[in-house]
C-alpha cells in the first residue's frame, strides 16, 4: 500500500518535509508539508526523521546474555573468547535455534534505530539466517577474522578476499589490533605488507593502533569501526578515535555482539559520547557523531540504496520524538529507545509509539504491545512468538539487558 508521512523535519534539513512510500522504497520526497491527496498519511507534527542507523559491527549469532568480564583487561580477543566459552551463558546459547538468535538480534538493532547491521561472520552462516533478522543484514563482502597466529580461519585468504572485494566494489572487513599483545600491535603493518590495506578495507576495533598506524590507515584510505562499549568493558581501553578523526579517517559506530556486554545501538551512541568525554575531556559533537551512524558506513560498506532521502532508496528510517537538533542531541545523550517515535523498515513501520495502533491497523500490520523505558510501544507481532520460543528453549528467563522490551 502506498502511504506518506507529512509535516516532518528531514535531516539533513535540505531533504524536504515528507516522504511517500511504495513497494518498500521511497517513491517521492515531499517538498511541502501538506502531502498528496487521496493517500494514507501520518502527520508527524515536525518530528525529526533520519535515515535508519547502520550498526557497523555485530554478531547476530551471539545475541544472548553476556558473561561477566571478571578478568578484564583481556590481552586479546582469544583470552576473552575463552571466558565466554567457559560460561554457562555460552552453553545456553548453544542450545538455541540459530534462526531465533538472528531474529532476536534484529529486534535489538531495530529498537535502537539501526535498520541495517553488518553481521561479521562467514557467508555460509550469514546467508542461512540473515533473512530472519528484521534489520537488513549486509549481504556480501570480503572477509577475514584478524591477522595473528590465533585468528579464526574465515574466508579464502587475505589476498583472495581483498581482491574479490575490490573487483566487485565491496568492503573487505576484518578485526585489527584487537588487544595489547605484540601480535595485535603489529597486525596493521603486516596487513599493509600483504598489500591488502586500501580504500576497500574496513578495520574493526583498533585499540592497539599507534598514531603511526593511523597515519598509514589515512594514507591508504581505509575505514575504521569503533565499538566503545565492548572495548571499554573487555579491554579497558578504546580506539584513539579523536586521532583518527583528526586524520579524516572515516569512523563508523558498531555495537559488537550482545555477549560482549554491549547493548542496542542507542546505548552504543551514549557509550561513545561517554568514552570520548572520558578520554579527551571534551564533547563528541553532534556534527561529528552523525556521520559515524550513517554516512561513513554508507561509504565504507559500499551501500548504494540506503542512507539518503531520495526516490528509489529503500524505505529504512527512524523518527525521533524531537523537533530540533538540540532535542535530538539530548536524546542521543540519554540512549533510550523510548525516545524513538517510529522505525520504518522496508517502507513499513515495524516499531512505534502506542498512539500508532490505528495506523498499523490501516496498513494491515499486526503488532503487540510492549513496555520499553517504562512506556508502552508497539512492535511486530512475531516478537511475542519469538519470546515464547526462547522461553521454551532456555531455563534462563532473565530479562535481556541488550533488549529492554517486555511484552505487556
Amino acid at each position: 500500500m502506498k502511504w506518506q508521512m507529512i509535516n516532518a523535519s528531514l535531516l539533513p534539513a535540505k531533504s524536504g518535509h515528507g516522504l511517500v512510500f511504495a513497494g518498500g522504497r521511497i517513491d517521492q520526497v515531499l517538498e511541502k508539508r501538506e502531502g498528496l491527496a487521496d493517500i494514507l498519511a501520518i502527520n508527524l507534527h515536525g518530528m525529526l526523521v533520519l535515515p535508519g542507523f547502520i550498526n557497523a559491527h555485530d554478531s547476530l549469532l551471539a545475541t544472548w546474555h553476556a558473561p561477566p568480564a571478571s578478568e578484564s583487561p583481556y590481552r586479546n580477543w582469544l583470552s576473552w573468547d575463552n571466558t565466554v566459552k567457559a560460561s554457562p551463558f555460552f552453553q545456553e546459547r548453544m542450545r538455541l535455534e540459530m534462526a531465533d538468535l538472528y531474529e532476536l538480534g534484529g529486534y535489538k538493532n531495530i529498537i535502537g534505530g539501526a535498520t541495517t547491521v553488518v553481521d561479521h561472520v562467514p557467508a555460509f552462516v550469514r546467508d542461512a539466517y540473515r533473512e530472519h533478522s528484521l534489520a537488513w543484514v549486509l549481504p556480501e563482502y570480503g572477509i577475514a577474522h584478524s591477522l595473528c597466529s590465533y585468528s579464526l580461519d574465515w574466508g579464502s585468504g587475505f589476498r583472495r578476499e581483498y581482491d574479490y572485494a575490490v573487483e566487485n566494489d565491496l568492503p573487505f572487513i576484518m578485526h585489527i589490533a584487537e588487544g595489547s599483545d605484540v601480535e595485535s600491535r603489529e597486525s596493521l603493518q603486516r596487513l599493509d605488507d600483504l598489500g591488502v590495506l586500501g580504500e576497500h578495507s574496513v578495520l574493526v576495533h583498533g585499540i592497539g593502533l599507534s598514531e603511526r598506524d593511523l597515519d598509514l590507515i589515512a594514507e591508504r584510505g581505509a575505514s575504521l569501526v569503533w565499538c566503545p562499549a565492548m572495548n571499554q568493558r573487555i579491554y579497558l581501553r578504546s580506539l584513539n578515535v579523536k586521532a583518527a578523526l583528526e586524520r579524516q579517517i572515516p569512523v563508523s559506530l558498531g555495537t559488537d555482539s550482545a555477549m560482549t556486554g554491549s547493548s542496542h545501538y542507542l546505548h552504543e551512541i551514549k557509550a561513545a559520547r561517554e568514552c570520548y568525554s572520558a578520554m579527551y575531556d571534551t564533547t563528541l559533537e553532534l556534527e561529528q557523531l552523525l556521520p559515524m551512524l550513517i554516512d561513513n558506513s554508507v561509504k565504507a560498506f559500499r551501500i548504494k540504496d540506503r542512507g539518503l532521502f531520495s526516490a528509489d532508496q529503500v524505505g529504512d528510517l527512524v523518527v525521533f520524538n524531537a523537533r530540533s537538533s538540540d532535542e535530538l542531541d539530548d536524546i542521543l545523550n540519554d540512549g533510550r529507545p523510548g525516545d524513538i517515535f517510529m522505525v520504518i523498515r522496508n517502507g513499513q513501520p515495524v516499531y512505534g509509539n502506542s498512539s500508532l495502533q490505528e495506523f498499523f491497523d490501516l496498513l494491515e500490520i499486526e503488532v503487540v504491545p510492549v513496555s520499553i523505558d517504562g512506556q508502552k510501544r508497539l512492535v511486530m507481532a512475531e516478537y511475542g512468538q519469538l519470546i515464547q520460543r526462547l522461553q521454551s528453549q532456555s531455563a534462563n528467563q532473565a530479562p535481556f539487558a541488550f533488549l529492554p522490551m517486555e511484552l505487556v
